[in-house]
């Protein structure tokens, strides 16, 4: 009996491949919770529709009837709350995928791969936070349409005042 060779034979590595680091397993754990957002319609109509909405009612609705003391413009404390909102309510989504995940035995599985320990966490963290600047963007251009600048130039950062500011006790 004759033993056949392949002369392009590829073997299996030997061993799990190597860990690519930190921050390649956080893009991947992020890139993933990206892709359910984009399976997931109401997730995306609450990133888009959601935030429009906001600004429109409370543009038109109750503008007219919140007067602002001084020589303020109430879409600038308009879209400046409206953006806090925003953000709070979007904070929520990594703890939720997280317990989406714990309860799904997806973690689990995470914990039986080679990766960094942080990457579960920091996908998540960083998902949001890509997910969470889409409806800042389409608020934001809402919010210009609407006749709302930014009183600013683009150039200057933002500053602290005196009165953000905790002085001490005398």
């Amino acid at each position: 009996m004759t033993a056949i060779s392949l002369e392009n034979e590829t073997t299996a590595p030997d061993g799990p491949r190597p860990a690519r680091g930190m921050l390649h397993d956080t893009w991947v754990i992020a890139r993933r919770g990206l892709v359910h957002m984009k399976r997931q319609p109401e997730a995306l109509a609450d990133a888009t529709i959601q935030p429009i909405m906001f600004v429109l009612l409370f543009a038109y609705v109750f503008g007219g009837a919140i007067a602002v003391p001084g020589e303020g413009n109430y879409r600038e404390f308009l879209m400046g709350g409206i953006f806090a909102q925003t953000i709070v309510f979007t904070s929520f989504g990594v703890a939720m995928s997280l317990a989406h995940d714990r309860k799904n035995q997806a973690v689990d599985r995470f914990r039986a791969l080679p990766i960094a320990r942080g990457a579960v966490l920091g996908g998540h963290a960083v998902a949001n936070l890509l997910k969470a600047m889409l409806p800042i963007v389409l608020m934001s251009l809402c919010g210009l349409a609407i006749g709302w600048r930014i009183a600013t130039a683009w150039s200057t950062p933002p500053s602290v005042t005196s009165s953000s500011w905790p002085s001490p006790s005398p």
